[in-house]
């Protein structure tokens, strides 16, 4: 099982340094679909059923509830846990 993290930031001007991490997404819009961002993106193709995703806190990864779906749906067909380190 190995154990993955996403983070991600806004702008610029923000810091991923909070953020427990092994793999960032710096200045992505949360427009932008979690499975649509390129970080994301490299990270679903390593996961593995039986990973675990661990993020600081559920809005880093996601931005809105069509998209916090889709995210949970495609940790369930792929197997991957999400593990939730704060907030709502």
């Amino acid at each position: 099982m190995a154990e993955l993290v996403y983070t991600r930031v806004s702008t610029d001007e923000q810091s991923t340094l909070r953020q427990t991490h092994l793999l960032a997404d710096p200045a992505t819009s949360a427009k932008i679909p979690a499975l649509d961002r390129a970080g994301f993106r490299r990270l679903a193709g390593y996961a593995r059923p039986g990973d675990r995703l661990t993020v600081s806190e559920l809005y880093r990864q996601r931005g809105d509830l069509a998209d916090i779906l889709a995210g949970r749906d495609w940790c369930q067909r792929h197997g991957v846990k999400l593990r939730v380190l704060s907030g709502a």
